[in-house]
């Protein structure tokens, strides 16, 4: 046993410099983020993208508005607020600055390369001028894609072999970061009675396999019929595992033959079971039940339309409370059946009835297929209710670059509008956001730089985003932003006679780094 751990181990160790799949890294460059400060004004963005045996990477950057000529520029190896040392220089491997883009590609250190896919936010990206030598516009990397696998599982007694005859259901989220060898995942379940273990198993559709990563080892760890959880690989692993396990579950072209169990009192070989499948993700970046402090409660109600004509299936939702703390599982969770052409009724999910959440946050759908789902917040009145449509967004729709038009936040009058801004970030790693108001003549009236942590949502009034800026009185403003990593953002409008209220989702911006 000793032995098959230590292979084991060391074949983690491998997959994390093997030939896996391209990686994507993007950086937000600005003048604030240099150590020290540029006094300048200079902006930009960057992507880095490894091929596919992470001995190259193809670099882009592009800036403005530096105010003198750029010397040189490279990637450095330090976090945010420390001078690192350069790692890769890119100037003095022949790129070179057209019309304020630079495009190439460069040999890297395998080493640094790992490094960098470990903890891109160590490493930063800098152009230098005669103006700042010691740096003119800086960013800090994240992943925009290839951070992390995830995986989705339907669960059901018909799947289990022999079939159980049960008629619980269950969702499963599984998320590999094979750069850093963790795994975090997130188990529910409907109508299994006495649930008491939970696993990954090797094994294709009819074939029952070996445990090889464990979920829940003892019926304490599975409480409501739902386990999640986040660690290490190798401190979940069984001795069951092979080292061509991990490297078949790191692509989902070759992650065929794998399933999430469920076991149970009356079903101890597993009561639900379902095949590991690439997850189809929707968010919704703002959700809650909450009371505001003239009494008003609002909640969401949330509706999941499965489109499928003959097969039913599950979706898993997950709630992120909102916050400034990184995440790495959801707040709450609960799953839903889904009959063919059938639809999940939600009614104020965040409540009692559903996730038992006070406060805002956002929410994660997942599924083994696809869904559409819609929701809407508002508040009950003698009158009626009022509130705003919330539509989902496939998790390919969180964008790098975006604008939020018609936005008025004009705080003291009776009349117009009051503005709130939020923003989800669905990544597993930071982002870094460059935010910009303009007025209507296209002038800049305020920006500043934002970090969201992984899987965080916030929702704060418009001021809050640019200190020292007055933007009280302020009509016909577009926020735009340039992010590090794909984002979903928006603005809650507030009418300020009859409180009722619009959402303005982000739509793209494609005159930031349109070559990118």
């Amino acid at each position: 046993m000793k032995r098959r751990a230590l292979f084991v181990s060391f074949a983690i160790a491998l997959l994390s410099t093997a030939n896996i799949f391209a990686q994507t890294l993007g950086a937000v460059l600005t003048a604030a983020q240099e150590v020290p400060p540029c006094a300048g004004t200079g902006t930009g963005n960057a992507t880095v993208t490894f091929d596919s045996t992470r001995q190259n990477i193809t670099v882009t950057i592009t800036v403005a508005n530096l105010g003198s000529p750029i010397t040189i520029f490279h990637i450095h190896e330090g976090p945010a607020g420390v001078a690192g040392n350069v790692v890769v220089n890119l100037v003095g491997l022949g790129g070179q600055f057209v019309n304020g883009t630079m495009t190439g590609t460069f040999p890297i250190d395998s080493a640094v390369a790992q490094r960098m896919l470990q903890n891109p936010s160590n490493f930063y990206v800098n152009v230098h001028t005669n103006q700042c030598p010691g740096g003119a516009a800086r960013g800090q990397l994240s992943f925009v894609s290839g951070g992390t696998t995830m995986y989705a599982a339907e669960l059901r007694g018909a799947n289990e072999v022999p079939p159980t005859g049960s008629s619980a259901f269950g969702g499963a989220l599984v998320t590999f970061d094979f750069n850093n060898n963790t795994i975090a995942w997130e188990v529910n379940s409907s109508g299994v009675a006495s649930p008491t273990l939970s696993h990954i198993h090797r094994g294709a559709a009819g074939v029952a396999g070996p445990v090889i990563i464990n979920f829940a080892t003892s019926p304490d760890q599975i409480v409501g019929g739902h386990t999640k959880g986040f660690a290490a690989i190798a401190d979940r692993q069984t001795g069951a595992l092979i080292a061509s396990d991990l490297t078949n579950l790191a692509s989902a072209s070759t992650a065929i033959g794998y399933y999430v169990n469920l076991h149970s009192t009356a079903f101890p070989a597993g009561e639900i079971r379902g095949q590991l499948v690439p997850a189809q993700e929707v968010d919704i970046p703002v959700a809650g039940h909450v009371t505001n402090g003239i009494g008003q409660t609002f909640i969401s109600d949330v509706r999941i339309f499965n489109p499928a004509f003959t097969a039913p299936t599950v979706a898993l939702v997950e709630f992120f409370q909102a916050g400034t703390s990184a995440n790495t599982t959801a707040t709450n969770s609960l799953v839903v059946n889904l009959p063919a052409r059938g639809t999940a009724v939600l009614n104020d999910i965040a409540g009692t009835t559903g996730l038992s959440i006070t406060g805002v946050g956002a929410i994660r759908i997942t599924s083994a297929a696809n869904v559409v789902a819609t929701s809407r917040i508002y508040i009950n009145t003698p009158n009626g209710s009022f509130g705003q449509f919330v539509p989902a967004f496939a998790r390919s729709e969180a964008l790098r670059r975006g604008a939020i038009p018609q936005v008025s936040n004009t705080v003291a009058a009776i009349s117009g509008f009051r503005s709130n801004v939020g923003f989800f970030n669905p990544n597993q790693t930071a982002v870094t956001v460059r935010l910009e108001a303009r007025d209507a003549a296209g002038n800049v009236i305020g920006s500043n730089v934002l970090t969201l942590q992984p899987l965080s949502q916030q929702q704060n009034s418009i001021g809050t985003y640019f200190p020292g800026v007055n933007v009280s009185n302020t009509e016909n403003l577009t926020l735009s932003f340039d992010a590090s990593a794909g984002i979903f953002a928006y603005a809650s409008e507030i009418d300020n006679t009859s409180g009722d209220t619009f959402l303005i989702p982000a739509q793209p911006d494609t005159g930031v780094a349109t070559s990118q």
